[in-house]
């Protein structure tokens, strides 16, 4: 098989693809637009399904194209290169969904009676569409789940750090009863419970709430979670971003965040602070995912009142900001675990 990859805005209609039907590429054509933006993302997805290939062993050729998407020739060149490299033209899958819709109509005038396959992903409902000339494979669904390191290491992100999941189940009676029945108050649950584990007695509230929330949600219908991540995005030998995630979640090829704040944001500068957060939250999506949920779970006394804010002003204009980026922000859980297991299986679609 040979896939063609047209690069366009989105990581998640190209990676995918790929990922799905790795084990049947020989060769694989990434074809990008010569606009700066689209080449610093296609560099990224070569270098990434570079790295995968090698870490899986699998026997895929990766060849690389620049085009013009507004010269008739060059989109063609496309094909040409996929049908020199191939024995048959039936071996030929072009991913069409996100590159112009130009690109599309030209190629498919053009190569569908020589047996080209084009392939359009909806990545929203993970399933895929493949049409030829005399054949239509509608709304196939994706078989192949992606966990949390392939997602990255596609996008050629490393991951640095990752919390100890075997660690988190551990405690995980124990940080029940600190953030249920204690309500987080450490020193009385200390003395109520002296011979602990020594990581709650020497792991502040911030951290033990994520391994808390991670314990909580880890049996769910997803296909792989992790907690306390770090990542380094890199771009050059000099530049890079590092970015850290409490927890993430990843369901049918689409990653989601939980950022854990264990507070409450109830006088005006910590008011602020909850704008920045959100700021902050809204803009790592295109790091994780375009598509990617966000849920900022907090300490504050309601356990939801996004529907009906009250308090300051700046409480408002923070529910608002966080309504705008479509991220759902929940207060405190005691007696509420049912209620947020409930919420994160219908906003993750878990």
């Amino acid at each position: 098989m040979t896939l063609v990859s047209i690069v366009g805005d989105f990581y998640s209609s190209v990676l995918p693809v790929f990922y799905e039907f790795s084990d049947r590429i020989t060769n694989h054509i990434i074809v990008y637009d010569d606009d700066r933006f689209d080449v610093q993302k296609a560099k990224k997805i070569i270098k990434g399904t570079k790295r995968f290939i090698k870490q899986n062993s699998l026997p895929i050729t990766t060849y690389t194209k620049s085009i013009n998407e507004d010269y008739e020739k060059s989109i063609e060149d496309i094909v040409l290169l996929a049908l020199e490299i191939s024995d048959k033209t039936e071996d030929v899958y072009i991913n069409v969904t996100d590159g112009l819709a130009s690109n599309a109509v030209v190629l498919a005038s053009r190569y569908f009676d020589k047996g080209v396959h084009f392939l359009a992903y909806d990545r929203f409902d993970n399933e895929y569409n493949i049409i030829s000339q005399d054949k239509m494979v509608w709304r196939k669904k994706m078989h192949k789940k992606m966990d949390i390191h392939t997602h990255f290491l596609l996008k050629d992100i490393e991951i640095t750090q990752m919390g100890d999941k075997a660690e988190a189940q551990q405690l995980k009676k124990d940080l029940s009863i600190l953030f249920q029945d204690f309500k987080g108050k450490k020193n009385e649950f200390l003395s109520e419970y002296p011979n602990c584990n020594e990581v709650i007695k020497n792991t502040n509230n911030g951290f033990l709430f994520e391994k808390y929330i991670f314990n909580l949600l880890s049996d769910l219908d997803h296909d792989d979670i992790a907690y306390g991540i770090t990542i380094e995005d890199r771009h050059s030998e000099t530049k890079g971003y590092k970015n850290e995630f409490d927890i993430l979640i990843i369901k049918e090829n689409h990653l989601h965040i939980i950022e854990c704040k264990y507070k409450s944001f109830s006088h005006t500068k910590s008011a602020q602070e909850k704008s920045n957060i959100i700021y902050k939250l809204d803009s790592l999506r295109d790091i994780i995912d375009d598509d990617s949920r966000i849920l900022l779970l907090t300490n504050e006394s309601r356990y939801n009142y996004m529907d009906n804010p009250q308090g300051t002003p700046n409480t408002a204009t923070s529910i608002k900001r966080a309504r705008a980026s479509n991220i759902v922000i929940r207060g405190s859980l005691v007696g509420k675990e049912a209620d947020f297991r409930k919420d994160i299986k219908k906003l993750f679609g878990i």
